[in-house]
């Protein structure tokens, strides 16, 4: 499972109306992701990804497009080497945080 949101806290409230519909929006799919795994976790053997984090791109911004998805990649095959978390581990790992 890869998370297509991001886990990490805002400093700041959105100023803009695209800007809070884009938090909440991430905010149900990371709810959503972590109802999957508590779901699944008897009957698969899941291997949650960490979210892309810090995330320092707009989501509506196109143009880092490249570096984005070798970081992924990178962050992706790292991840999988790993030895499979538990799901509350899971759920942990990917939990909303601050830097």
């Amino acid at each position: 499972m890869l998370p297509s949101g991001f886990a990490c806290a805002r400093t700041a409230p959105p100023t803009t109306v695209l800007g809070a519909a884009m938090q909440a929006m991430t905010i149900l799919i990371h709810q959503r992701l972590l109802l999957d795994i508590a779901s699944y976790a008897g009957a698969a053997t899941l291997h949650v990804l960490p979210p892309p984090c810090p995330v320092t791109v707009a989501p509506s911004s196109f143009g880092h497009a490249g570096r984005l998805i070798r970081a992924a990649h990178d962050r992706a095959a790292a991840a999988l080497d790993e030895p499979v978390l538990s799901p509350p581990q899971q759920a942990a790992a990917i939990g909303l945080h601050r830097h």
